[in-house]
C-alpha cells in the first residue's frame, strides 16, 4: 500500500478518534447538564405531593374526629327522642288517667245530686206531714251541741298559742259563749276533766272591764264573771273557766298556761219526727 494512503487513512481515523471524543464529550456535557437541570425539578415534585400526603393525611384525621363527633351527636339525639317519646307516652297515660277520674268523678256527682234531689223532696213531702228537728254533727274528738263543735284539749298553753293551736285545728277559734244554755253545757263537760282550767276567747285589753271576742273584735252581749272579776284589773286581760267557783268565768294573765277550748261550726242534719 502506498505510504500516502496510509498515511491519509490514519489521518481520517485520527480525525474520527477525535470526533468520537468531542461527541462524547459533549455529550457527557449535556447528560450533566440535563441531569442539573431536571434533579431540582424532580425533588421539587417530590416534596410537593409528600406535603399533599400529609394534608391528606391530616384531613383524613380531622374527618374521623368529625365523624366521631356526629355519631355522638346522634346517639345523644337518638336518647332524646327516646326520651321523648317517653315522655308523650306517659303523658298520654296521664292524661288517659285524668279523664277516666273526671268521668268517674262526673258519674259520681251526677249521682250524688240525683240522690239528694231525691232526699230533699222526700223531706219536703215528710215536712208536711210531720215535724222536722235538727242535729249537729262533727268530726271525730269533737263535741256537738247546737250547730256548734267543741274541742278540749288539756295540755296548758298561753292565751295566744292556744288560739293559734285552734286555728290549726279545722281553722277554729277559741270558745265563744253567747248563752246562759252554751255556758252550762261546756261547764258539764269540764267536770269530766277534774279541776282543770279553760281559756274564754275574751279579752278587755283595749278597755278595761269592755270584753270583747279575740276573733272578732266584737263587745260580748253575755259574760259570767264570778264576783270581783271582770271589770279593772290592769294586769289581767284575759278570762278563764274557773273550777273553785263552778266554772264561773275569772279575769288572769294572758300569759298563763290553762287548757286550750276550740269552737268550730258544725254541720246540721235534719230529722223528721211524725207520720
Amino acid at each position: 500500500m502506498p505510504a500516502c494512503l496510509i498515511v491519509s487513512q490514519f489521518s481520517s481515523l485520527r480525525q474520527k478518534g477525535i470526533m468520537l471524543r468531542v461527541g462524547a464529550v459533549f455529550l457527557l456535557f449535556l447528560v450533566v447538564s440535563l441531569g442539573a437541570s431536571l434533579e431540582p425539578r424532580y425533588r421539587s415534585e417530590f416534596t410537593y405531593d409528600e406535603q399533599l400526603l400529609e394534608k391528606m393525611i391530616r384531613m383524613e384525621a380531622e374527618m374521623d374526629k368529625w365523624e366521631t363527633r356526629m355519631n355522638e351527636q346522634l346517639g345523644q339525639l337518638t336518647s332524646l327522642r327516646e326520651h321523648i317519646d317517653h315522655l308523650m307516652k306517659t303523658e298520654d297515660s296521664c292524661l288517659k288517667l285524668i279523664q277516666e277520674a273526671f268521668l268517674e268523678s262526673r258519674n259520681n256527682l251526677t249521682a250524688l245530686q240525683s240522690r239528694t234531689d231525691g232526699l230533699a223532696q222526700q223531706l219536703t213531702e215528710k215536712m208536711k206531714k210531720g215535724s222536722v228537728s235538727y242535729y249537729t254533727t262533727c268530726k271525730d274528738g269533737w263535741i256537738p251541741c247546737k250547730g256548734s263543735c267543741y274541742l278540749f284539749s288539756a295540755v296548758g298553753t298561753a292565751f295566744t298559742d292556744a288560739e293559734q293551736y285552734c286555728r290549726q285545728h279545722e281553722n277554729s277559734h277559741l270558745v265563744h259563749v253567747d248563752d246562759a244554755c252554751e255556758n252550762e253545757f261546756l261547764k258539764d263537760r269540764m267536770r269530766l276533766f277534774k279541776e282543770f282550767h279553760w281559756w274564754v276567747g275574751i279579752k278587755d285589753e283595749d278597755k278595761e272591764g269592755v270584753w270583747k271576742w279575740f276573733d272578732t273584735d266584737e263587745v260580748a252581749t253575755f259574760t259570767d264573771f264570778k264576783p270581783g272579776d271582770g271589770g279593772d284589773h290592769n294586769t289581767e286581760d284575759c278570762a278563764m273557766f274557773y273550777p273553785i267557783y263552778g266554772y264561773q268565768w275569772a279575769d288572769c294573765s294572758c300569759s298563763s298556761d290553762r287548757g286550750v277550748l276550740c269552737e268550730a261550726r258544725g254541720h246540721e242534719e235534719a230529722s223528721v219526727i211524725g207520720c
